[in-house]
């Protein structure tokens, strides 16, 4: 039974049915997760690794020609998704640093995870959607991932 069949619809729905995942995940639920109707996969096998920026938040400003997703901004500011054109980003003042990383642009439906916490946020993950014509940047302490099939919005959210 889905939480569509439960009677809860919409946004608050789909977040509810990605909270219990979750939720089974860390508590390592392994009879439910890993059923004969899961596929398992390495995340190599699902997503591309693309370079993140080494960047400190001091070298952060608030101009420059490239937006930068910083791993606290992710662990404490956003959520499941980080619409670009809605939310604040720090930018990247430096050049060279934002040519440099010209093949690891981030796109729509990209995932940035944080690779640090100081407890269990430890890799809490938010897509990134309507970037536009933006130029964004995966920051310190992020693992940026981009999905090597076409996942519906929101699908790859982490509560």
């Amino acid at each position: 039974m889905g939480y569509k069949d439960a009677g809860v619809g919409g946004r608050r729905g789909k977040k509810l049915g990605r909270e219990i995942f979750w939720y089974l995940v860390r508590t390592k639920k392994q009879s439910f997760i890993m059923s004969e109707t899961w596929e398992q996969r390495k995340l190599e096998e699902s997503f591309d690794f693309l370079q993140n920026n080494t960047l400190s938040r001091a070298e952060l400003g608030d101009s420059g020609s490239a937006l930068n997703v910083h791993y606290g901004d992710i662990l404490v500011k956003f959520g499941d998704c980080i619409d670009v054109s809605k939310n604040e980003l720090p930018h990247i003042t430096n050049q060279n640093s934002v040519e440099k990383l010209k093949n690891s642009y981030l796109k729509d439906g990209d995932v940035v995870m944080d690779d640090t916490a100081e407890d269990e946020t430890v890799g809490k993950c938010s897509e990134l959607t309507d970037i536009k014509d933006k130029i964004v940047l995966s920051g310190l302490h992020t693992i940026p991932l981009r999905p090597k099939n076409k996942f519906g919005k929101g699908l790859l959210e982490h509560p």
